[in-house]
């Protein structure tokens, strides 16, 4: 959870390095306006999801502190910025569902519910939903890759460093690590060699 202006930065560096065509700076805004590709737009979403996440956790509506009152209107404008490029990339995650380090690979329907918890270098490779059900909502381990069109359902856990193939519904709990996941529903495939 981005609480601090430095988990804020810490966010941003982390994942910046993951998207082509972004490097920061002065020179990162003239190359994104040049270079207006898939990853830019994405790193844009990202970007925006942190700041928003960071002026929302840092509002008068959470911390009930009148000096922050300012930073409900940034919130508010920020929000109203990601949902709207969350709808031109088809992407939709909920504020503090994902820890640092996520990666979107394609953009295109990609839903994480707001009360979903998604562990460290979550990559989702697109067609992806992380959905709750009436057991509840996920909670996903660290390092877990999701496989194109591959969804996970309902109050279960995923545990660190799984692999969900292309197309899998996840519909129970897994807490042995480095396994890959396949089929409808999904079922435990074999040990992952990473």
């Amino acid at each position: 959870m981005i609480k601090t202006r430095k988990d804020l930065n810490r966010f941003l560096s982390e994942e910046k390095c993951f998207y082509r065509g972004y490097t920061g700076g002065l020179r990162g805004m003239l190359s994104s306006l040049l270079y207006n590709g898939t990853s830019t737009r994405i790193y844009r979403y990202v970007r925006l999801l942190r700041y928003t996440e960071y002026y929302h956790n840092n509002s008068y509506k959470i911390t009930h502190k009148w000096s922050n009152i300012l930073n409900d209107i940034f919130m508010i404008y920020y929000r109203h910025k990601l949902e709207k490029l969350g709808a031109l990339l088809g992407l939709e995650i909920g504020l503090n569902s994902c820890d640092c380090g996520l990666k979107i690979y394609h953009a295109g329907y990609l839903v994480v519910n707001y009360e979903a918890r998604v562990g460290r270098n979550a990559k989702f490779h697109g067609c992806n939903c992380v959905g709750n059900s009436t057991s509840g909502v996920p909670i996903i381990g660290d390092n877990v890759e999701f496989g194109v069109g591959s969804s996970v359902i309902g109050g279960v856990r995923i545990a660190d460093n799984i692999r969900i193939g292309a197309g899998a519904v996840v519909t129970k709990s897994y807490d042995e690590k480095n396994i890959v996941l396949a089929g409808v529903p999904a079922r435990k495939l074999n040990r992952s060699t990473n």
